[in-house]
């Protein structure tokens, strides 16, 4: 304990008032109070290495994290535009003034969306509608899905277990098929080629009214693109296979 008796007989640690042992900040002269059993030696050794204070050491080139862009950094906004109603908004929000009631008003009329309207609603709707059923608008709604990949591996569970189990058994079922044409895209859950044999895997949604109305819609296109043999649907819940072309039930 040498250096604490050296660091105390110079005075630059010493005994507070509350039983703790002090010392200055080398760089803002500030107090620093030591606590615990060994707060003499620790101040004294921090007395020795010249640290300084914590709001020092975390201040300007001293900070560790200094020149370290952090998530609050805005240098990601330099060289984009911002709309003026934005820029009052937030040279207001920096002064600390309150807003007035015809600022209010434009913030409000730049934030309300247009599908919150009604008539808004139902015409950009009714555009949408519209431009989905133009032939040059669809083949290229359809060609973009055609680049995805997620639609080319997403299956449903159980689906590839049981084309695993046909084709062992002397199938040839490929998983999401693609059918494509000008104005159609499908993925069938499997389809044969060999056999032109078609299976529709039907998970727990398709048993929902509304979608099975979708679902005949789709089987008759697909029917009369591929003019299948076979058209089969497996019911994942009941594990019922039913044929669909003809009167035969499997």
């Amino acid at each position: 304990m040498k250096l604490s008796k050296t660091y105390e007989l110079q005075g630059l640690i010493w005994k507070s008032t509350n039983e703790n042992w002090c010392r200055k900040c080398p760089s803002c002269n500030c107090i620093i109070e030591h606590t615990g059993i060994w707060a003499k030696s620790g101040a004294a050794r921090r007395c020795r290495d010249k640290i300084k204070c914590h709001s020092c050491v975390s201040s300007g080139e001293n900070n560790p994290m200094f020149g370290v862009k952090l998530c609050g950094d805005k240098s990601w906004m330099f060289g984009k535009k911002i709309s003026d109603i934005t820029k009052g908004k937030m040279s207001v929000i920096k002064l600390g003034k309150k807003l007035s009631n015809n600022t209010k008003e434009k913030l409000s009329k730049s934030q309300i969306k247009r599908y919150l309207n009604i008539t808004e609603k139902n015409k950009t709707s009714k555009s949408v509608k519209e431009a989905i059923h133009r032939p040059d608008i669809r083949k290229k709604h359809l060609d973009a899905l055609h680049r995805s990949q997620w639609l080319k591996v997403r299956t449903d569970e159980g689906q590839l277990e049981l084309i695993e189990s046909l084709n062992s058994i002397g199938f040839n079922f490929q998983p999401n098929f693609q059918v494509k044409t000008s104005q159609n895209l499908f993925y069938i859950d499997g389809y044969d080629q060999k056999h032109n044999i078609v299976l529709e895997y039907d998970s727990k949604y398709h048993n929902k009214l509304s979608q099975k109305q979708k679902d005949l819609v789709r089987q008759n296109k697909i029917i009369e693109i591929l003019k299948p043999k076979r058209f089969w649907r497996y019911n994942s819940t009941s594990k019922i296979f039913t044929e669909m072309i003809g009167e035969n039930k499997l």
